[in-house]
């Protein structure tokens, strides 16, 4: 046999095997959706187990791996918050095997995070006194404002009023006072934004009987937009804010959208307020004969009641106590609406909006608070490299008068 025979001969041997090879092949094609709510899941990676053929699913959730040798063969699902999913599928030639696979998001237990300044470290990382006060256990509480929040939730941070009226002005001390004649008042940040409370600068005139208090800054925001509060009480918080940090820092962080649907939040409560215990007074004839009796015995002149006058008041029905006339049994009431989510996208938008009403009267007559507030929290991601947010509120605080 010449040498142009063996090359032919040769030549047509290997392209019989090479078209064979080619003719014993199949597709795998297939969709990948999340079973919460058979959104599309896009990103999923998809690998042929055992070899090297592998593809993604595009943004429907669909995919295609072409060229799959025939015959019996496993396929690993995998993404990012979802466990890996492996099915069997049988592929014969010139022909497309079909899978349609539903993933469950994977619950992930994450570490505890702190805010501290401009970023965030994980909690067993951080060497500072920082104090986090667990906000969970506090939505079922029905408080008014973020300081009552604070109140015997954290050590070393004392919490007290300057005026007990609802919405009233407080002064919180954290490890103890660090002045003495100027502000000793933390640096509230909420979302970024530095807020100061100048209780320090209330003015007090005609003999401490008038007394002009600043109002609470706190008041505007409404706790139930709150998604956690970090309290810096070292020094770290100085070398973090400068010098308006010296007195220690209370960062506050606004719920933001998370997950891939909206989630709606509807939260209301109504109660009454009353005063807890009234002093025992003494009535009308009983003020008049304990005044004789004192005055019979005293040393300095004294004109007792005399008995037509104690019979004209006894008789007149006089007998007036202070108490009722203050005090009253006091309605609150609360509402609050929201809805959180993001778009199911390769670059999400995350929303948070939240409308809140929140009427309190006072059980002293002539207090009260009222208060309105929405809040819209926004965040874009581009392509997972850039994002851009935007936090917008609108609050409006009464005082009862």
């Amino acid at each position: 046999m010449t040498l142009a025979k063996k090359f032919c001969l040769f030549a047509l041997t290997f392209l019989s095997t090479a078209a064979l090879a080619q003719a014993q092949t199949g597709r795998i094609t297939g969709t990948v959706v999340d079973t919460a709510g058979s959104q599309p899941i896009a990103g999923a990676r998809v690998t042929v187990v055992g070899t090297s053929l592998a593809t993604s699913t595009r943004d429907d959730g669909t995919f295609v791996i072409s060229n799959v040798p025939v015959g019996a063969h496993q396929v690993r699902i995998q993404r990012i918050g979802y466990p890996a999913v492996v099915r069997s599928v049988t592929v014969t030639e010139g022909e497309a095997a079909t899978l349609q696979v539903a993933m469950a998001a994977q619950a992930v237990q994450l570490s505890t995070v702190v805010a501290v300044g401009y970023g965030t470290q994980s909690r067993r990382d951080v060497t500072g006194a920082i104090s986090t006060v667990a906000t969970d256990a506090l939505e079922k509480a029905p408080v008014a404002t973020v300081d009552q929040m604070l109140q015997g939730t954290s050590a070393g941070v004392q919490v007290t009023t300057a005026s007990s009226e609802p919405g009233g002005a407080i002064s919180i001390r954290i490890r103890g006072s660090s002045s003495i004649t100027g502000n000793s008042e933390p640096l509230y940040v909420i979302d970024g934004f530095p807020i100061e409370n100048d209780i320090e600068g209330s003015s007090v005139g005609n003999g401490g009987r008038d007394r002009t208090t600043p109002p609470n800054p706190l008041v505007t925001l409404n706790p139930s937009d709150i998604e956690s509060i970090s309290i810096l009480k070292d020094a770290s918080s100085t070398a973090i804010y400068g010098a308006r940090g010296a007195n220690g820092v209370v960062i506050i962080t606004t719920k933001q959208g998370r997950g891939t649907k909206p989630t709606f939040s509807l939260d209301t409560y109504a109660g009454t307020q009353r005063l807890a215990k009234k002093y025992d007074l003494l009535n009308s004839e009983q003020y008049m004969d304990y005044a004789n009796a004192y005055g019979a015995g005293s040393s300095t002149p004294f004109t007792p009641f005399p008995d037509s006058v104690k019979a004209a008041i006894l008789a007149s029905g006089i007998n007036t106590d202070w108490q009722d006339q203050i005090f009253r049994t006091a309605p609150v009431r609360n509402l609050q609406l929201s809805v959180r989510g993001a778009t199911n996208l390769s670059s999400p938008t995350r929303y948070a909006l939240s409308f809140g009403k929140f009427d309190q009267e006072g059980i002293v007559l002539g207090s009260g608070l009222r208060r309105t507030s929405g809040r819209l929290n926004l965040e874009q991601s581009f392509g997972g490299r850039f994002n851009v947010g935007a936090n917008v509120t609108a609050s409006q605080a009464r005082s009862k008068s």
